[in-house]
């Protein structure tokens, strides 16, 4: 059972892997990378040929996969905003924006969520008014 979920889990890497291309944006790669356990991602390294795609391996393991915001939910309570699921979604698209080199500071990602928290308002307001 373990030798099948492991060549499961080799097929699906190496699918990921087929579809990284040099034009994607380090966000991009995470999201694609993010889901398997690093083990596979070595063993996907280990066995693809393509350049491209060990390279990118290579920056995720490294680099990448390590970068995340400085706001915490607990900075995003602090900011009055509600918990729930669109936390999730303001400290990924902070995360986006990390390692797309958009933002660096924390100020810039505390303007990032205004921003964010604008424009969901004026979207919702936009949506009830239809």
């Amino acid at each position: 059972r373990d030798l099948a979920s492991l060549h499961a889990t080799r097929r699906a890497v190496a699918d990921a892997l087929s579809k990284l291309i040099t034009s994607m944006r380090p966000s991009q790669v995470v999201a694609r990378l993010d889901t398997f356990p690093m083990p596979a991602l070595a063993l996907g390294w280990l066995t693809t040929e393509n350049a491209q795609a060990r390279e990118a391996l290579t920056q995720y393991a490294v680099h990448w996969r390590h970068v995340q915001p400085e706001l915490t939910g607990k900075d995003l309570r602090r900011l009055g905003i509600k918990p729930g699921p669109q936390y999730r979604d303001i400290l990924w698209r902070l995360r986006q924006a990390r390692l797309d080199g958009e933002i660096r500071t924390r100020d810039e990602e505390l303007a990032m969520v205004a921003q964010i928290l604008d424009t969901d308002a004026v979207e919702t307001k936009t949506l009830k008014e239809m």
